[in-house]
């Protein structure tokens, strides 16, 4: 029968692990008899060995913890978990299924690309689906944790890093020397004549109202907050794609670079465009960073399923956190935890853990993307940190330090510290990437 190999598998259950308290050893069937164990359905599926989607109709829409979810070969009219006398039964194929969202098996078979060479939400199953807000994986998840406890008497208690879920902040630098022109271009627009002679001013005394790095640290140390910064490595234009407005050994970047790290945030690199799927390029980018990093995230969240994966590895990154959509918030692999990237094309996992981004400020603002107004893009936010509390996981932001100027971007600051005061008040711990990096790989068991 065909079926997940063992790799694969291990990886699903692997996955599981990180996130929830090992209790001990639990026997896992798949499509066996366990007595006494766990036996989760084995649909048989060939669809990884010939390359193809999961079909539309071998998904099942049901009921699980108060959300409707879709699962994959659902063999059961009406139970999704079941005791009997022989042990717990998991009634869809839940290696399947998780391996599917985990492993970006979507982008790994769909080839249409949008024009930046980007995987598009419009090509995802979870827009066809309608579940791009809901953690999929978590939920399945969830099942097999229920079915665990009912095996062995234990329900698995999800990891808890201090008792609270995460919160990720982050800033991508791409431009901070052009609002002078930038925010002059969108006054006249708008009809605020006097804003152009104030900015042509502030660039004659070397201030810019993009350069803004030293407010926004301010603001999160008075807020206990801690973030983490990526920096762009290339200026100008590469292909239809624009870059830095700075250069990255600039004296003004070097020492906005060591503010954030005195006042305990993280600096990283911003791969430009390319460097996602040719070493070369990455490590060129590196050369030009010129500082040490854990990790990246790379330009216009520019990421390929077939190369990026074991780039990184091999460039030596820790993590990566580029993993989101620009079109929509939500859950790109199904998870709100971080996990490893996996491999496809050497059909292995890697060591580099993705911790998924989820919410982009630009995906509200642009036109090209939601364009929607700040009121409404705080309700998108409140919907994706509630899944993310629900699972005790970690919700990734990416605000640009453009948003916290008024000029051109009026109104989207307030939503970054709104939405921090919020996560804040709901119990949120506050961590960089580094540190998520350090919990979740480096075998610290921080449960308590």
């Amino acid at each position: 029968m065909p079926t997940l190999n063992e790799t694969r598998i291990q990886y699903v259950i692997d996955t599981f692990w990180l996130v929830y308290v090992e209790t001990g050893k639990t026997e896992f069937g798949y499509g066996d008899r366990l007595k006494g164990g766990v036996n989760i359905f084995n649909s048989g599926t060939n669809v990884f060995e010939t390359r193809n989607l999961i079909p539309e109709s071998n998904w099942t829409r049901r009921e699980w913890a108060g959300r409707n979810i879709p699962f994959p070969f659902v063999n059961h009219p009406e139970k999704i978990l079941e005791k009997t006398d022989t042990g717990v039964k998991i009634h869809f194929d839940l290696f399947a299924g998780a391996f599917f969202f985990l492993s970006g098996w979507q982008e790994f078979v769909i080839p249409e690309r949008d024009s930046y060479g980007r995987f598009s939400y419009s090509s995802s199953f979870q827009a066809r689906n309608g579940t791009l807000a809901v953690p999929v994986v978590n939920y399945y998840f969830d099942v097999l944790a229920e079915a665990i406890g009912l095996a062995t008497g234990e329900k698995p208690q999800i990891r808890s890093h201090g008792g609270k879920f995460l919160a990720f902040l982050s800033h991508d630098i791409d431009i901070c020397k052009s609002g002078w022109k930038g925010g002059s271009k969108w006054a006249l627009q708008t009809w605020k004549w006097h804003i152009p002679f104030l900015n042509l001013a502030g660039k004659l005394f070397g201030k810019d109202p993009w350069f803004n790095f030293s407010e926004i640290l301010r603001k999160e140390k008075a807020r206990g907050l801690t973030s983490t910064f990526y920096f762009l490595c290339r200026k100008g234009w590469i292909g239809n794609m624009p870059h830095a407005d700075f250069d990255i050994s600039d004296s003004s970047i070097r020492k906005v670079m060591e503010e954030v790290a005195e006042a305990g945030g993280e600096v990283a690199m911003h791969g430009s465009r390319g460097a996602h799927e040719e070493l070369e390029k990455f490590q060129a980018d590196l050369k030009l960073f010129n500082r040490k990093t854990a990790g990246n995230r790379f330009h216009f969240l520019n990421f390929d399923i077939r190369k990026t994966p074991k780039l990184l590895e091999e460039a030596g990154m820790d993590y990566d956190a580029t993993l989101g959509f620009s079109e929509r918030p939500g859950f790109r692999n199904g998870i709100c935890h971080p996990f490893f990237l996996y491999d496809l094309q050497s059909d292995r996992q890697t060591r580099v853990l993705e911790i998924p981004l989820n919410v982009m400020d630009s995906t509200f603002a642009e036109t090209k993307y939601l364009g929607t107004s700040p009121e409404k893009a705080r309700d998108f936010i409140r919907e994706v940190a509630t899944e993310t509390k629900k699972f005790k996981g970690c919700i990734s932001i990416l605000w640009h330090n453009t948003h916290f100027s008024p000029q051109k971007f009026g109104g989207w600051g307030e939503v970054y510290w709104e939405m921090a005061e919020e996560l804040s008040a709901g119990g949120a711990r506050f961590v960089t990437a580094k540190e998520i990096h350090q919990l979740f790989a480096s075998g610290t068991k921080d449960n308590g």
